[in-house]
């Protein structure tokens, strides 16, 4: 099961595709083993061995076993990737294309030039092959994804990882597939593929608690609105969440997986106090997280509408740099990218309702307070917001509001900021300031109202 398992993991497209037989299957497996076989000492060579020596042991082997002549163009060429030779592995893939053009020359070219930055060369080849193949191959429709991803076109990333899955299915591709679905904020599809992909895991060699945490956090991620159903769902995931506490030996992240759900979970059920104490108090050990979970925490904190403190902990984490072509890591790459434009652009709608507010408060300021009241009600759990929502009330109070009503959304306003953490300490002198000139003015004019 182990030789099966790593021919698999090294080639899977070529034996886990249908609707190839057992038959043909076994073959390919038995064949691939042999060849592994013989030429394991090229499938050991590591970091340590240069340029030189690597071409030489390649040209050795060709002589040796010259039946094996195009697999050993095709392993040398990911072979000076694995060790960053990557200018002299592109060399080479262009060379074999210009011999013939196949699959695994056109694959290995692609992923140089994505390596490399050459997006332009990597496009031109695609189109070659499509001009002359007439049908882009799933292994293509990956490359094309690829391509996308660091061009951050996460929607095309996404048609031409469906067209991949859709044309050959395996679990690399169905976990990626996921992943491009989540990244393009489709959760109901990406938890059920996340889901298809922990079932279909279940009893083999990709059985894992890890594959429980994409399921649960897109679980999460999928409930946009408290009703009956979203309460059962968030009972079933409140179960998930149980199954998972006390294997901490096994996933040494998991207790910060867990706190991550729980706070999301909160958010989900309306406890935005708690849910607000718990991110602020996370947000201090963000950067001992992995990537993935300062992603996740950061997500957290934009849907929490803490859109200071999401800035703040996307800073936080480095430019991620393109040395590697793995799907996983350049959706996390793309998905860094997609959060912190979405981040400057909440930013940016917070500024121009400051502004607008502003220009229409010195005009007209019952409709400056009502059009501040509007944007708040929409943004209830913001600091920014309550911030513009006290200015706004030390001028008057929105009409439709009872004097009971008013006198909560005060005191609403100041806890939001006061569990804030990301104003300076002028800037909270101020708002304390603003909050004790409403406070004076509801007590002129309401208070006996409230009573």
């Amino acid at each position: 099961m182990e030789r099966v398992r790593s021919i698999v993991d090294l080639e899977p497209d070529e034996y886990i595709v249908k609707p190839y037989s057992v038959f043909l299957v076994k073959n390919r497996i038995l064949r691939a083993f042999a060849r592994k076989l013989v030429l394991r000492e090229l499938y050991e060579l590591d970091g340590s061995k240069d340029y030189d020596d690597i071409q030489r042991a390649f040209e050795f082997a060709e002589q040796t076993h010259p039946q094996y002549s195009s697999f050993l163009k095709r392993l040398q060429g990911s072979t000076y990737i694995k060790n960053g030779f990557v200018e002299e592995a592109k060399t080479l893939y262009e060379q074999s294309l210009n011999e013939q053009l196949t699959m695994w020359a056109i694959s290995g070219f692609v992923s140089a030039c994505l390596i490399l930055g050459d997006y332009d060369n990597a496009a031109k080849y695609i189109a070659l092959w499509d001009r002359y193949k007439f049908n882009r191959s799933p292994v293509l429709h990956e490359c094309m994804a690829k391509l996308c991803l660091l061009k951050g076109q996460k929607v095309n990333a996404l048609n031409e990882i469906k067209s991949a899955y859709d044309k050959a299915q395996n679990m690399d591709r169905l976990q990626n597939f996921a992943r491009v679905c989540e990244l393009n904020g489709q959760f109901d599809k990406a938890h059920e593929l996340f889901s298809q992909y922990r079932m279909m895991a279940q009893r083999t060699y990709r059985d894992s608690l890890v594959n429980h945490v994409p399921v649960i956090r897109n679980a999460l991620l999928s409930i946009q609105e408290l009703n009956e159903q979203s309460l059962r769902n968030l009972r079933n995931i409140k179960q998930d969440m149980k199954r998972l506490e006390g294997h901490e030996e096994v996933l040494p992240e998991l207790p910060e997986y867990l706190n991550l759900f729980d706070m999301h979970y909160d958010l989900n059920s309306g406890s935005y106090k708690l849910f607000r104490t718990k991110l602020y108090h996370t947000a201090k050990s963000f950067p001992s997280f992995s990537l993935e979970l300062q992603l996740y925490c950061a997500q957290l904190a934009l849907l929490g509408q803490q859109v200071d403190l999401c800035r703040s902990l996307l800073a936080k984490i480095p430019v991620q740099p393109i040395d590697q072509t793995e799907f996983a890591y350049l959706v996390t790459r793309t998905q860094l990218q997609v959060l912190n434009e979405q981040c400057q652009a909440e930013t940016n709608r917070l500024d121009n309702v400051r502004h607008t507010w502003s220009t229409l408060n010195e005009d007209n300021r019952i409709q400056g307070i009502e059009m501040a009241f509007t944007q708040y009600q929409e943004r209830r759990q913001c600091p920014r917001m309550a911030v513009t929502m006290l200015k706004a009330m030390e001028f008057g109070f929105p009409v439709s509001l009872s004097a009971v009503s008013i006198r909560k959304l005060i005191f609403e306003c100041e806890q939001v900021v006061q569990e804030s953490f990301v104003f300076s300490r002028e800037e909270r002198a101020d708002v304390y300031q603003s909050a004790n000139t409403v406070k004076k003015l509801f007590n002129d004019r309401l208070a006996n109202a409230a009573l």
